[in-house]
C-alpha cells in the first residue's frame, strides 16, 4: 500500500550537516560523508513545519550535524514550540555557551542530549577530537545550573556518552557521576 495509515510521530530535519568536531565513530567526523555542508533554509524549515505540525508530536533538529552551528537554530526552536511541536537536539556542547544555554532554555526546547565520551580528558579528548574535555563539562554543568535555577521544566536533559574501545570501562563511571539534579 503506498499510501500511508497515518502519519508517524516524529519527524527529522537537519538542521545542518555541519560539524565543529572530527570524532571518531561519526561520518561526518571522519570526512565520511560527501555531502556538500551546507545550513536548513529558514523558508523551507518553516514550510515543512507549517505542513506537517497537524501530524506529528516531535521534531529533531539534528542528524548528522552540529545543530548549534546552524545560525537561526533558536529560532527553529521557538517556530517549533509556536506550532506546539516538541522538539529535540543533540549537541556535542562545545558552543554551548551560558548565553547560547539561556536562549536555548527560553525558546523552549523539549530535550536536549548531550555528548560527553569520557570521564577523563584524555579519553574523551581522543574521541572528540578538537574538543576541550574541561571547556564542554563547564558548559554542560553551566547549562544544568541556569536550568536549575531558572526553575525550566524543559528540555529534558540526557547526558551520553557512546560504548566504543576507548570508553567501555568508564561507563559506569560516567553513569554515577552525571547523577545530578536536571539530569
Amino acid at each position: 500500500n503506498p499510501r500511508p495509515w497515518a502519519y508517524p510521530d516524529r519527524m527529522y530535519l537537519e538542521s545542518t550537516n555541519a560539524c565543529n568536531l572530527r570524532c571518531i565513530m561519526c561520518p561526518t567526523g571522519q570526512g565520511l560523508a560527501q555531502r556538500k555542508k551546507g545550513y536548513l533554509d529558514w523558508d523551507l524549515f518553516r514550510q515543512v513545519v507549517d505542513e506537517m505540525a497537524p501530524h506529528v508530536t516531535t521534531t529533531t533538529l539534528h542528524i548528522w550535524g552540529e545543530p548549534l552551528l546552524h545560525p537561526r537554530i533558536i529560532d527553529m526552536i521557538a517556530y517549533c514550540r509556536e506550532h506546539g511541536l516538541h522538539a529535540e537536539i543533540s549537541t556535542n556542547a562545545v558552543l554551548l555557551t551560558p548565553e547560547l544555554s539561556q536562549a536555548i532554555l527560553d525558546a523552549g526546547l523539549g530535550a536536549l542530549y548531550l555528548c560527553l565520551d569520557g570521564t577523563t580528558a584524555e579519553t574523551y579528548e581522543m574521541v572528540r577530537r578538537e574538543a576541550s574535555f574541561e571547556q564542554t563539562r563547564e558548559h554542560i554543568l553551566r547549562f544544568l545550573e541556569l536550568r536549575n535555577r531558572g526553575g525550566y521544566a524543559r528540555p529534558l536533559t540526557k547526558l551520553q556518552i557512546i560504548e566504543l574501545a576507548p570508553t567501555a570501562d568508564q561507563v559506569e563511571t560516567f553513569k554515577r557521576t552525571w547523577q545530578v539534579p536536571g539530569v
